[in-house]
């Protein structure tokens, strides 16, 4: 990276970077078209918390994921990121993971987190808003420092014994106040994985969205990756394929979820799915289905993790959340035997698999990974 963003990513643990000419222009695309797709019901009837509206909004996060706009914008992002630090060249990339804050709404407040993982040896995560406005309130705080001091260590023990929410208090304690951090249009903001910080709610009248890419020395084990090298290689990144609408999309979850809330043992279900849909749908129900089981804790979003697994494989933090969950029962086994049997896995199945196994991966290194430019 050029010495001053290198520096500030070394003393504090993040970076503002402006966008290039070409990424915000590709950046201009995006917007306009999570526009053109993002519609919210405004009637008397709008219910925030329905499941109808879950749907859609994961449906509504999953079509922009997928969407060249997405994908020709990451890949200029990237170019620019890899012009301050050619060092990154080598890692990998996340799909575009969206973010969005409706206005007022409670829930996607976050608490203060890190981004780091294990088994995936450094990482940075790329988080840049795509909205048509500038911002005017702190999307972000962020604890200056937090991926190299003693707060790191703090947070790390407090993670342990489960007690995380205390960690506002140590703050106060310590006299340490979080940098509420106002982002700015056509900018990406680079952190360290270590580093400790949290969205904030959104209590404007507008909604703001962003896009998050992951940046590893390592694939992260439950996500599609490509090297980076990879995707700078790449001179087409448009999979003309029949273009998928978000009410399409809607009405096919509307239809998996009223099965899962009725039905106990989906395994058969899931594979006739998976015969039966159109292949070039198949990923876009899997991840929605998997940004939906995020919203429950019941057997309704286990119910939602085994199908999404079995259709595709595009967020396996659902394999991993459905075998923990049911660790102890013969269903794990049932589903390890039936689906994980094959020597021909990729990186990211055989970690979850040997993980929840307790086995080493001193083995795993060379398999093939899954991608997401496939």
């Amino acid at each position: 990276m050029n010495r001053q963003i290198t520096n500030k990513i070394k003393k504090l643990g993040w970076a503002e970077i402006k966008l290039s000419n070409e990424s915000i222009t590709k950046l201009n695309e995006l917007i306009f078209f999570s526009e053109s797709i993002y519609q919210i019901k405004k009637n008397d009837n709008y219910n925030i918390d329905s499941l109808e509206n879950d749907i859609r909004e994961a449906s509504t996060k999953t079509i922009l994921r997928y969407s060249d706009q997405s994908k020709i914008f990451v890949k200029s992002l990237i170019k620019d990121l890899v012009k301050y630090n050619p060092y990154i060249k080598d890692f990998y990339l996340t799909p575009p993971y969206i973010i969005t804050h409706l206005p007022k709404e409670l829930l996607e407040k976050g608490d203060y987190h890190s981004d780091k993982l294990k088994y995936c040896g450094k990482l940075y995560t790329s988080w840049t808003p795509i909205n048509n406005y500038q911002m005017d309130y702190p999307a972000l705080s962020i604890i200056n420092k937090s991926h190299s001091y003693y707060l790191k260590i703090i947070f790390k023990l407090l993670n342990k014994i489960r007690l995380s929410n205390n960690f506002n208090k140590v703050l106060k304690i310590l006299l340490i106040k979080p940098l509420d951090l106002i982002v700015k249009k056509n900018f990406t903001y680079l952190w360290i994985g270590d580093l400790i910080h949290k969205g904030n709610c959104n209590k404007t009248n507008k909604k703001h969205s962003a896009l998050v890419v992951r940046i590893s020395e390592k694939p992260l084990y439950y996500e599609p990756t490509v090297k980076i090298s990879d995707i700078l290689n790449n001179s087409d990144f448009t999979n003309n394929l029949k273009k998928i609408s978000v009410d399409d999309l809607s009405s096919t979850i509307s239809k998996i979820c009223n099965v899962a809330k009725n039905k106990s043992d989906l395994i058969e279900y899931a594979c006739n799915l998976k015969d039966t849909l159109d292949k070039n749908i198949l990923k876009h129900v899997s991840f929605s289905l998997s940004l939906l089981a995020q919203k429950f804790e019941n057997r309704f979003h286990s119910n939602l993790d085994l199908i999404s697994f079995i259709l595709a494989k595009e967020n396996l933090v659902s394999l991993e959340r459905y075998l923990t969950k049911f660790k102890d029962e013969d269903i794990s086994k049932k589903i390890i035997n039936r689906f994980f049997v094959d020597t021909n896995l990729s990186y990211q199945e055989s970690l979850i698999i040997k993980k929840f196994k307790n086995q080493n991966f001193n083995d795993i290194n060379h398999q093939k990974k899954i991608e997401w430019l496939e």
